[in-house]
């Protein structure tokens, strides 16, 4: 079968209590799952771990994988933030896809010597997603593991999932998004080299990102902020999502993410960068000169800080 589980932090103590889920975005919903985790392994005490899948399962068992909210990494980095003291992947192959759920539990059992198990409400697993909540207390129950699935949390009526922030993010309900999220949305990326107009123009930054991880909300400008990881800097900033229709010269449109950064200097081409999306300014335009658009862009760069202050 090869490496199954992969911890990115390792287990110094066996016996962990295991949550267990994609856990793309690592949401308020999420959090409940590590919460119960948690709370289960001090009073074992042992360690609390969280596993995720990589990649994720949609992607072998249809071969389209939804947009994913975060890389890996991040994900990984979340979790443990969410109180985790380790957090890995179970590599997520076909072989693993044709697992009967009794199996995948018991090889879990194997690898790791898990003493609990926290797992959402609904999550299903193993063969034809024949595993539920029921086959895995069956299973605990039978080898003295405990076992928790927390409800699944609502908000407004609504179930808290990575589909429902995804959605919500597509069509501009970042506020929604958010709420869900715990936090505000985020894009993840490289930069790239653009037009080469807007920075000649502006006299500042202008990060041409291409998107890897997030969901792009509708084209407009908005106010956010950008992190650059390689230093540890977040920058407030006015980001564009659009085609660039003041300095676009024909050829086949492309989708971009431009992102103003407010208040730093020096060279990003090949960094890569997280957009943070904070709040809708106004739609993308084209303007009669790129004069013009800089005028404007200051504008927008003014009400972007003010949103950068209260956020």
């Amino acid at each position: 079968m090869g490496k199954m589980i992969e911890f990115e932090v390792p287990l110094t103590v066996a016996a962990p209590v295991l949550a267990l889920g994609v856990f793309d975005g690592v949401h308020l919903g999420h959090r409940r799952i590590l919460d119960a985790a948690v709370a289960e392994a001090r009073r074992r005490g042992v360690p609390a771990a969280a596993l995720s899948f990589a990649p994720h399962p949609r992607e072998v068992l249809t071969g389209a994988p939804p947009e994913l909210l975060l890389p890996v990494e991040e994900r990984l980095r979340r979790l443990r933030l969410a109180g985790a003291e380790a957090a890995g992947v179970i590599r997520f192959t076909p072989e693993v896809a044709r697992m009967e759920p009794d199996e995948f539990l018991a090889e879990l059992l194997r690898l790791t010597g898990l003493t609990g198990i926290a797992v959402g409400a609904h999550w299903r697993f193993g063969r034809g997603g024949g595993g539920d909540r029921r086959a895995i207390g069956a299973f605990a129950a039978a080898r003295g593991i405990a076992f928790a699935a927390p409800e699944e949390l609502e908000l407004d009526g609504e179930r808290v999932s990575s589909s429902a922030i995804r959605r919500h993010t597509a069509v501009g309900e970042l506020d929604v998004a958010a709420a869900m999220l715990g936090r505000p949305c985020r894009i993840f990326g490289r930069i790239v080299r653009g037009f080469g107009e807007a920075e000649r123009i502006l006299r500042a930054p202008t990060a041409n990102l291409e998107p890897e991880f997030g969901v792009l909300p509708p084209d407009g400008v908005y106010a956010g902020s950008a992190i650059l990881p390689g230093i540890g800097e977040r920058f407030p900033a006015a980001v564009n999502i659009g085609f660039s229709p003041t300095f676009y010269r024909g050829g086949s449109p492309c989708r971009r993410v431009e992102a103003h950064l407010i208040g730093f200097s020096g060279s990003l081409y090949g960094e890569r960068l997280e957009v943070e999306l904070f709040s809708w300014l106004r739609e993308e335009r084209r303007f009669d000169s790129p004069e013009l658009l800089a005028r404007q862009i200051r504008c927008d760069a003014a009400r972007t800080m003010e949103v950068f202050r209260r956020s």
